[in-house]
């Protein structure tokens, strides 16, 4: 996953400061776009793991999901996040996220750069 430290961390799959199971791609952008989008975290943390149109994607979104942030006694979560490989070097994921007292669903598209790390290419929200 982007960002992943060398020799593991969420870039390799690899279990990391204590984890038990491996961080998969999808599941560790899927928490971080939460986290972006719901006010926890600067949206600019994620820029190099976003390329150009989903950075101006993002920008929409976080204009959009604006109430994500506000109200809800509840820390917002993923509840469950899939992936379909429709190619090589590709994931296309959905996940389900609680945010601001209900369920919203968002999409996003990582692909594997040559550096071997991987970016989102596409992002929405429903």
């Amino acid at each position: 996953m982007p960002g992943g430290a060398p020799g593991g961390g969420p870039g390799t799959g690899v279990a990391t400061r204590g984890a038990q199971h491996p961080v998969l791609p999808h599941q560790w952008f899927a928490e971080r776009l939460l986290e972006a989008l719901t006010g926890r975290r600067p949206v600019g943390r994620l820029m190099g793991h976003v390329r150009n149109p989903a950075w101006e994607q993002l920008w929409q979104l976080v204009e959009q999901c604006r109430d994500w942030q506000c109200g809800g006694h509840r820390t917002p979560y993923v509840q469950r996040c899939v992936a379909a490989r429709p190619a090589r070097g590709v994931v296309e994921a959905a996940a389900v996220v609680f945010a601001a007292g209900r369920f919203h669903a968002l999409a996003f598209r990582l692909e594997l750069a040559p550096d071997r790390r991987w970016r989102c290419t596409a992002v929405e929200t429903a």
